[in-house]
């Protein structure tokens, strides 16, 4: 079991960081969120920082988009095995399904329950699904 782990939001609109972010308080979870505007942020830290245990990942940001990023992350050996949730307001079958090719654990299309998505990431990182 994880104490206090990690769990980056990667997402461009600040409504949706002030829910998710207010869900994850609401719920008392005992992980430490930080919070990136877009990928470049991402690919940025990661080059002097060690990666988080879980992403909760926008699709649609300007720029390098989600799963641009995922592809990125999946390609560099020290986030390859990064589990990720994936979002988004509009998702097509084949990019869901491109999504989950890339090992996205979990794929959600607005709107949704964010409350319920934020116990879902705490329990996937504090149970250890990682393997």
């Amino acid at each position: 079991m994880l104490e206090n782990p990690k769990i980056w939001l990667v997402d461009d609109d600040q409504n949706i960081i002030d829910v998710v972010e207010r869900a994850f308080e609401k719920q008392q979870l005992s992980c430490h969120i930080s919070v990136f505007k877009g990928a470049g942020e991402i690919i940025s830290i990661l080059q002097s920082s060690s990666p988080p245990t879980l992403m909760m990942i926008d699709y649609s940001m300007p720029g390098m988009d989600g799963v641009a990023l995922i592809e990125w992350l999946k390609q560099n050996p020290d986030t390859r095995t990064l589990k990720v949730l994936l979002f988004s307001q509009f998702m097509s079958k084949d990019l869901i399904e491109k999504a989950q090719k890339l090992g996205v654990y979990e794929v959600a299309v607005k709107p949704f329950s964010f409350t319920d998505w934020c116990v879902l990431a705490r329990d996937l990182c504090l149970a250890g699904h990682f393997d």
